[in-house]
């Protein structure tokens, strides 16, 4: 297991020379350099049930699946010391690349990279079904466009076969809410209706 063997060389700050944060609704990002890899470090902030218990199944899963969407992701429940507390952490590789917002607000005037997008798109939710897997909240802030392939970050809500039947410890954010709340044997009630999705030239009259 990697996560043991980091050594953090140094972390990304803003304009004022502080460690770069961004917010979320359950743990604070860092951006941390460590020898030859850039990891995105999790800093939760908020109380999640059995937390430890579904991150570790989520790791153990995703450890033997090889996804090109997908990354792998460590738990360490006493990964940092705040004021002589230790507390959770969640460490991953950094992804290079534009949210799926911004990359949209650049590049919504070009139709055939918008095509191509919902092409790749509609591909990554097949390769999350065909893996039993499921995102659980796929907003635009945790789809990131790399070289204009996808990658999804954030695994608080995500959805592997050992959760069969249990209830789901978060929804996401709230304009991507599923309208379920249990878990099913599949990630079927997280599918998007990628269907009802057209490209730009199959919208046209």
């Amino acid at each position: 297991n990697h996560s043991w063997q980091v050594r953090v060389r140094y972390g990304e700050t803003d304009q004022m020379g502080l460690p770069r944060v961004r917010g979320g609704g359950f743990a604070l990002t860092y951006k941390l350099k460590c020898e030859r890899q850039t990891w995105a470090v999790r800093c939760f902030h908020k109380p999640v049930p059995e937390r430890e218990a579904r991150y570790l199944a989520i790791s153990s899963y995703l450890s033997g699946q090889s996804s090109p969407y997908l990354l792998k992701v460590d738990y360490l429940s006493k990964g940092i010391r705040v004021k002589g507390d230790l507390h959770p952490i969640t460490l991953m590789e950094w992804v290079d690349g534009d949210p799926l917002e911004r990359f949209l607000y650049h590049n919504h005037a070009n139709s055939q990279v918008v095509a191509n997008l919902l092409t790749e798109f509609q591909r990554l939710v097949a390769d999350l079904d065909a893996r039993h897997i499921a995102h659980g909240d796929l907003s635009h802030r945790n789809i990131i466009i790399r070289n204009q392939k996808m990658m999804l970050v954030d695994y608080d809500g995500m959805f592997v076969p050992a959760f069969a039947g249990k209830q789901s410890s978060e929804r996401g954010q709230r304009n991507y809410h599923n309208l379920k709340k249990l878990y099913h044997n599949t990630n079927a009630i997280y599918r998007l209706p990628i269907t009802s999705y057209r490209s730009p030239s199959q919208t046209k009259a």
